[in-house]
């Protein structure tokens, strides 16, 4: 709430303010908060909870927990994203009368603004495509959700008269232009911080929440494959970025193997990334050599939706019997 209203407010504040440090309390306790942004916004007015997940498009068709002798992770504010993977935001309104939430998404040569429509209960999800994930530089990202006073009416914001993108604060005043952040004249993060400052002013009716998420690279790694014997059934896997039940496919060929060729010794299955430990998720490929020649061979594991993949090469080997056999 801001500090310019009634006692009688006020004392509705303290009300809130102590109910949700009772909720917060037992969130975290329960691990299922995370915190969502700087201590200033929880202190000075009613933040809504804020969360964000990586979703996948289609369910797994193999689902393992992680391992249990692994450690736990270190539960942060920071979302981490793999580039052509999806993510939802989602949260709740610090008021019921508010009808719209604005949704800022700072790079640092990138932003956009979403109005979103708010549920009755002033919930709301907020889907970034894999498609839109792929848009983005790899680097820090800054998510600033916007919440009116009331309805839709947003203090801090774009002017319809304005053609370059400016965002004005109440009295008319330029902060900055959307322009400049993507031409690199100034940079997105510190706009970001810009209209967070604006909005934490007391005399201004519009509040704030925040999330933080970081875009990476896809790419997979592939554990050391030794050489086999003719006939061996054996695993190959590895560890990725990429996100639980993302499809993964193995290609299997000589090393000799020319795409002239009409036909080749295996051919390319498909299976889905498995949930890991600390964002290192696994997958893994059975393979049985029955059919294969005294040869050396490659394999490449590459993302069906993302651009990544590795390749590691080994040996077959005649089985021992037949080296004896042969003298």
């Amino acid at each position: 709430m801001i500090s310019h209203r009634s006692s009688y407010d006020n004392g509705i504040t303290h009300i809130r303010v102590t109910l949700f440090i009772v909720m917060a309390g037992i969130y975290l306790v329960a691990g299922c908060m995370s915190p969502s942004g700087d201590s200033q916004s929880s202190v000075n007015r009613d933040v809504p909870f804020i969360s964000a997940a990586i979703t996948r498009t289609e369910s797994p068709k193999v689902a393992e927990p992680a391992p249990a002798q692994y450690p736990p992770c270190l539960q942060t504010n920071v979302l981490h994203v793999t580039k052509g993977d999806p993510f939802v935001l989602s949260g709740q309104a610090p008021y019921l009368n508010i009808s719209t939430v604005k949704i800022w998404i700072f790079g640092r040569n990138s932003v956009s603004i979403t109005n979103m429509s708010v549920m009755n209960n002033g919930s709301f999800n907020f889907t970034v495509s894999g498609d839109g994930t792929k848009s983005f530089k790899s680097g820090i990202n800054r998510i600033i959700l916007q919440y009116p006073g009331t309805g839709d009416n947003f203090e801090i914001n774009t002017r319809a008269d304005d053609n370059q993108g400016g965002v004005f604060d109440r009295e008319g005043h330029l902060l900055f232009r959307m322009e400049s952040i993507r031409k690199n004249f100034i940079d997105g993060l510190e706009a970001a911080a810009t209209l967070e400052r604006e909005i934490m002013k007391p005399d201004i009716a519009d509040t704030s929440t925040n999330a933080t998420f970081i875009v990476e690279e896809p790419w997979i790694q592939i554990n050391p494959v030794a050489n086999h014997a003719a006939g061996d059934i054996f695993t190959v896997n590895g560890t990725t970025n990429l996100a639980s039940g993302d499809e993964i496919l193995m290609d299997f060929y000589p090393a000799d193997y020319r795409p002239s060729e009409n036909t080749r010794d295996f051919v390319p299955p498909t299976d889905y990334v498995r949930e890991g430990i600390c964002g290192n998720n696994t997958w893994s490929f059975d393979i049985d050599s029955g059919n294969f020649r005294q040869k050396e061979y490659i394999i490449r594991i590459g993302a069906v939706r993302q651009d990544a993949q590795a390749s590691v090469s080994f040996f077959v080997l005649l089985p021992k019997n037949s080296e004896n056999s042969s003298h």
